[in-house]
């Protein structure tokens, strides 16, 4: 029986990039390939739409770059860590392999190329979309992961997935590309896990793995 996988929000903008700034564009469209019986939450589809707004709203900010503004001057909102990451990347891409004349033809075709793979991303998740769950782990998580939006995303994977072993005795992977805030802390969520569950790490029925892993 092929495995449940819950996708965080980053493996779909991975996916959706096959641009040399993203890295795992490759891996991403190999794991889609797998033929896992895919997953995700509200919760991350919400981030999702939210995160691809404000990336449209960078790439807008930097059509309008000309020879007498510089790229820092034209953002029109604070980034985050992600955006600051992606923004860095995109602007790189197109120093080094475009003249100016053509940056605005090539940042249209970027957003419209991310565009139509994050709507087939999408499509590849088996519906509904998992719901959002209120539980108190969230907080303890924040004390590791930093992002709230991580936290809860994470939440969310775990409950579900003990919802899956309670009812059809499924285990759930939970793929990220999240390094900073997941891949890199998961002893210590692990030990969240095990402390508030009460539990052994082998009776915990998510499994959370870094996409490249597999």
């Amino acid at each position: 029986m092929s495995e449940n996988c819950f996708i965080d929000t980053c493996v779909f903008f991975a996916f959706a990039s096959p641009f040399p700034f993203e890295p795992f564009n490759q891996a991403c469209t190999d794991f889609f390939q797998k033929g896992y019986i895919y997953h995700t939450g509200k919760r991350v589809i919400r981030e999702l739409d939210n995160r691809w707004r404000r990336r449209r709203r960078v790439y807008e900010d930097l059509s309008r770059v000309n020879g007498s503004v510089s790229v820092s001057q034209i953002l029109s909102m604070k980034l985050n860590a992600n955006d600051e990451k992606h923004f860095c990347g995109v602007v790189s891409f197109l120093k080094s392999n475009f003249p100016k004349s053509m940056v605005l033809t090539q940042l249209r075709n970027m957003q419209r190329v991310i565009g139509k793979g994050l709507e087939e991303g999408k499509r590849k998740i088996t519906l509904p979309y998992t719901e959002e769950f209120d539980d108190g782990i969230s907080f303890a998580f924040l004390a590791y992961t930093e992002n709230e939006n991580d936290a809860q995303i994470l939440t969310d994977a775990l409950c579900w997935s003990e919802k899956m072993w309670s009812e059809k005795k499924l285990l759930t992977i939970f793929g990220t590309l999240d390094y900073n805030d997941i891949i890199t802390k998961l002893p210590d969520i692990i030990r969240v896990i095990c402390n508030t569950r009460d539990c052994k790490e082998s009776e915990i029925p998510l499994k959370i793995q870094s996409i490249l892993t597999i």
